[in-house]
């Protein structure tokens, strides 16, 4: 123990009773030291002022209370990690997840920049940081004072179009073009609910239970189409914005059901579902949009011969009646497991000539 005091008198608190805040500090050291005196004490001891102030009389009672610590709050982290699936458009790359630091009252737009930023590192393996965007602002910025230190005498239209150019560095535009050629959306059982708006705040999708963001499912879809500058003479439909449509994919297949049914094949989805950004939907035809969607649901297909009734001649069926009688004698004696077998062979006869890709 290093308190040199051995016996220890008893102190009373003193009340402030109108005394300045520095006599009233010295009364309560000197009481303390009456009874804590070591080098402990004089290192590492403190007073803070305590007020009580009464609500009927406005009395106020000053206290200054020795202590050896302080209890502060840590700083909380204001940033979060969301769990992000990346589906992505091409068949080259592959369904990843991806782990991203955003702010805790960001919104969906952050979480899509800073995804972009983790995809332009893979893809070219050149990191972007905040710090290299805020130096291409500066630079920007005195090549702009550079530049009307230069022309003095420039009107002012030319230093207010100087001063909008370059506000925004090409790194960030980059990241703003990917984040908008990407959609969040709300995952169902193999199939898409609805897609999140980029504007959403994070919190619209705690969970009401523990608070916690699910996993976004983000999906990689056709980029917007630049905007041509218009000319004064042009009145055709040209100039309008272009309308752009979703169409969320579902892939189903018919399945065999055991139970006694009248149809023993059930409907069931499956897969991952798949998102379409089609530009001006309504000018499409109906063979233009299955071109479209079987393109893209290609990847997700066998490379399987599917049967076209109008392409064999005459010559190859009567080549091939013995082995398609025998075919079709081995799977009547199967029975019951020829029921379980799917019917996309069916579906790809009365498809017609076209590929059977959904």
């Amino acid at each position: 123990d290093l308190n040199r005091i051995q016996k220890k008198p008893y102190m009373e608190a003193p009340d402030s009773d109108g005394r300045p805040d520095e006599e009233l500090a010295d009364i309560w050291w000197g009481n303390h030291l009456q009874r804590e005196l070591s080098l402990i004490v004089a290192l590492f001891s403190g007073q803070y002022k305590s007020t009580l102030t009464c609500k009927t009389c406005k009395y106020e009672s000053s206290r200054f209370e020795p202590f050896a610590y302080l209890q502060v709050p840590l700083p909380e982290d204001d940033q979060i990690t969301i769990q992000c699936i990346h589906y992505p458009m091409t068949e080259e790359k592959e369904i990843a997840k991806y782990s991203v630091r955003v702010r805790h009252d960001g919104t969906i737009n952050d979480v899509l920049l800073n995804l972009a930023k983790i995809l332009h590192t893979d893809e070219t393996g050149e990191e972007l940081s905040d710090d290299d965007d805020d130096e291409e602002d500066e630079d920007d910025g005195e090549s702009k004072s550079n530049g009307t230190d230069r022309d003095e005498a420039g009107s002012s239209e030319d230093k207010d179009s100087n001063k909008g150019k370059g506000e925004d560095s090409p790194k960030k535009r980059l990241l703003s073009e990917m984040a908008q050629s990407m959609a969040v959306v709300d995952m169902g059982e193999s199939c898409i609910r609805k897609i999140v708006p980029h504007s959403w705040a994070l919190t619209r999708l705690a969970l009401h239970d523990s608070g916690e963001i699910p996993a976004l499912h983000v999906y990689e879809i056709e980029p917007v189409a630049p905007v041509e500058a218009s000319t004064p003479t042009s009145t055709t439909d040209e100039s309008k914005p272009a309308k752009y449509s979703y169409l969320a994919l579902s892939q189903r297949k018919l399945d065999f059901v055991s139970g006694p049914f009248l149809h023993p094949f059930q409907l069931i989805v499956f897969g991952s579902p798949q998102l379409l950004r089609v530009r001006d939907l309504e000018g499409y035809t109906g063979r233009d949009l299955y071109a479209l969607i079987s393109e893209r649901m290609r990847r997700y297909v066998p490379n399987a011969p599917t049967h076209d009734k109008n392409s064999s001649s005459s010559d190859s069926n009567s080549g091939n009646d013995a082995d398609t009688l025998e075919v079709a004698t081995r799977q009547t004696r199967r029975g019951r497991q020829y029921r379980q077998k799917t019917t996309i062979d069916m579906e790809s006869v009365a498809g017609g000539g076209g590929p059977a890709f959904c």
